[in-house]
């Protein structure tokens, strides 16, 4: 039975991955009722979901799966679209794509959200700036302080979906690297598909159960953790709350740019998160950092670093030398005390 089904499956991927010469029959058509059908069972799950918190159905058909499902729905469309773009014209245009989603769903995202407007002047909703620049900006599903309320909450799912990764031959999921040089860029735009897919990317083994992206140590504030030019690959981090207390995090920054440091999260404490250095040496060029958390763009929690520069055994061993010669020079130190001790008579020698 194993045989039969492991047979199955590869002969289905290997047919998933070959050429694309032509579009089935089925999704030639405009217009697919099922679909309809679908969408509706998504938005029921949804409604019961919020309005049957706290009974049993919620523990069975969570809310979330309706939402899944308008995820499932929406990525089958695009990839439908691109597929026949694909076999169309022989390649596929991303500006005509966003084009074509823009003129799909602005105007009615933004009419609800002017509408929102209108309506806090008679009652009061307490819908921020912040909260409609983050609705309306498409980065409601960043870690932003204060970003969002009941009213804005849901465009979250609606910024997923304009943002996308990229992916190997196997459907993996891509790191992007971003350099030192490239990093002044990343700031601009670390929320545009474009930028981010032209820049370089790869593949580790074990990084493969969520999004990672990699950057370049520019400095030697974390020496001797992270040298200068090393790679550290950061895991995406959701919320403030989910900072791990003293371990090496990615921060990208409005203010600082690209943050490379041990984080305490002081949030609730100080409504600030503590950057502070590893080094060693000259303390007080690197001072700990106080970062607003509306000032934080990206988290990123490091798990591998790693660099193309191996230490020669003069730097590996200076410190063990050091202390070696330390330890003659006490020894030394020691004899001659003991001997100015022995002359002065105070210790008598064992006869």
């Amino acid at each position: 039975m194993y045989i039969l089904v492991n047979k199955s499956f590869q002969t289905l991927r290997s047919k998933l991955a070959a050429p694309i010469t032509d579009v089935p029959e089925i999704l030639k058509q405009s217009y697919l009722p099922g679909l309809d059908g679908l969408r509706a069972i998504s938005i029921l799950l949804v409604l019961m979901g919020h309005g049957l918190i706290g009974t049993w159905w919620v523990d069975y058909f969570p809310g979330a799966i309706g939402v899944n499902i308008f995820f499932v729905i929406s990525g089958f469309i695009i990839t439908t679209l691109l597929l026949k773009e694909k076999v169309r014209t022989g390649h596929i245009s991303l500006k005509l794509f966003y084009i074509r989603r823009s003129l799909r769903i602005f105007p009615v995202a933004y009419l609800y959200l002017f509408c929102l407007f209108i309506i806090g002047f008679l009652f009061p909703l307490h819908t921020t700036l912040r909260m409609f620049l983050s609705a309306g900006l498409y980065i409601d599903n960043f870690p932003i302080p204060g970003g969002k309320n009941w009213q804005t909450s849901h465009f979250w799912s609606l910024a997923v979906e304009e943002q996308y990764i990229t992916v190997d031959s196997e459907g993996e999921e891509n790191i992007l690297h971003v350099s030192a040089r490239a990093a002044a860029g990343y700031l601009r735009g670390f929320a545009d598909p474009v930028y981010l897919g032209k820049l370089p990317s790869f593949r580790l083994p074990g990084l493969t159960d969520a999004t990672y992206r990699s950057f370049t140590v520019d400095g030697d504030s974390m020496y001797p953790t992270l040298k200068s030019g090393q790679m550290v690959i950061g895991r995406w981090v959701e919320r403030l709350d989910y900072i791990r207390e003293d371990r090496v995090h990615i921060l990208v920054t409005k203010s600082d740019g690209i943050v490379i440091k041990r984080l305490l999260n002081r949030v609730e404490r100080y409504n600030k998160i503590i950057a502070k250095s590893d080094a060693t040496n000259d303390r007080g060029l690197y001072k700990n950092i106080e970062i607003a958390p509306e000032d934080i763009l990206e988290i990123w929690y490091a798990v591998f670093h790693g660099g193309f520069d191996f230490q020669s055994p003069a730097d590996m061993w200076k410190r063990v030398n050091n202390h070696e010669a330390d330890i003659t020079m006490l020894q030394n130190t020691v004899s001659q005390l003991t001997e100015a001790i022995k002359s002065a008579g105070l210790i008598k020698e064992k006869q």
